[in-house]
């Protein structure tokens, strides 16, 4: 029997959430720096803005999947 690896998301809505927003944040973390350097242009306003748009629907799918949890679990008890 094989021990699953930790660093790997379940396949769920929460994982997918959780990646989805790690990705956000390092997307907008590279853009800040680009932009912290000086380098302002049209691609780092873009990245940063990207960034926060996949941050914000991660957080979305996240709240949804722990609202339907909640009902679950409002069902079973």
């Amino acid at each position: 029997m094989t021990t699953p690896s930790i660093s790997a998301s379940p396949p769920t809505s929460i994982g997918a959430a959780r990646d989805g927003m790690q990705r956000g944040l390092s997307q907008v973390a590279r853009a800040a720096q680009s932009i912290a350097k000086g380098e302002i242009n049209s691609q780092n306003s873009t990245d940063l803005i990207e960034g926060q748009r996949t941050m914000e629907s991660s957080a979305r799918v996240l709240q949804s999947s722990n609202e339907k949890i909640g009902t679950l679990l409002d069902v079973t008890a």
